[in-house]
């Protein structure tokens, strides 16, 4: 592999589907996505408090048997909802994550929104439509301002999986 010039990371081949066409080095450019398509699905999710509300992003070869594709729950920031983060969410997607964006059921309550991640991600691995192509053994998450908080809340209530 090149190195990366200044200023940008190299990126290593995943397990997935590799493409003699696939960019070697990151240029921050969100919008470069590669090398699979994504497919997005809108979804609700049973946890404690109700039903999540969301969107997952999946590598498009899901639907022939791809994965396992590691989960990665993106999580809001107070007052923001996660089409706020779709550019985010699909460019994690294209690179062969399982990519969960949620709204919370009660975003003041960020315990709850915690426990309902876990619930979520329990969700994605057990009863989804894509349950047997998501690896919910090791899972990430990512918020933004509060939605960091509950991230890494969630991932103190289950350090085992996240």
């Amino acid at each position: 592999m090149p190195d990366a010039p200044a200023g940008e990371a190299t990126i290593e081949p995943g397990p997935q589907e590799e493409r003699a066409d696939a960019p070697t080095v990151f240029s921050g450019d969100l919008t470069l996505m590669d090398p699979h398509v994504v497919l997005e699905t809108d979804v609700s999710a049973p946890v404690r408090s109700g039903n999540l509300t969301g969107s997952f992003y999946l590598p498009e070869d899901v639907e022939t048997g791809g994965g396992p594709y590691h989960l990665v729950i993106v999580v809001p920031g107070f007052g923001a909802s996660y089409p706020g983060y779709s550019l985010y969410s699909n460019h994690m997607a294209s690179w062969g994550f399982a990519v969960l964006g949620i709204n919370f059921t009660d975003a003041g309550n960020h315990l709850q929104s915690a426990e309902d991640i876990l619930d979520a991600i329990d969700w994605a691995g057990a009863s989804s439509d894509h349950a047997s192509a998501i690896d919910v053994t090791r899972v990430a998450t990512a918020g933004h301002s509060a939605g960091g908080k509950v991230a890494y809340y969630a991932a103190a209530l289950d350090p085992e999986r996240i």
